[in-house]
């Protein structure tokens, strides 16, 4: 969350994500884990950590549209 947006698509995407986490707890974090060919994208809420996805580092991104709750 704290890179910077490079197209108006991901800054969108990353406008909704940031208002869905306000809703959760102004506490809320999303974070990746960066290992030699995976990227664990997790949430930590309050004292728990909540998987999101786990992906190959060759894969292009994230999908976000199940959490954001947006159209595909």
């Amino acid at each position: 969350m704290a890179r910077r947006v490079r197209s108006v698509e991901a800054q969108g995407m990353h406008d909704a994500l940031v208002q869905r986490l306000k809703l959760l707890s102004s506490e809320a974090e999303v974070r990746e884990y960066v290992m030699d060919s995976c990227l664990i994208l997790y949430l930590v809420l309050d004292q728990t950590l909540h998987l999101l996805s786990i992906r190959h580092h060759k894969q292009l991104a994230f999908d976000m549209q199940d959490f954001l709750g947006t159209p595909d």
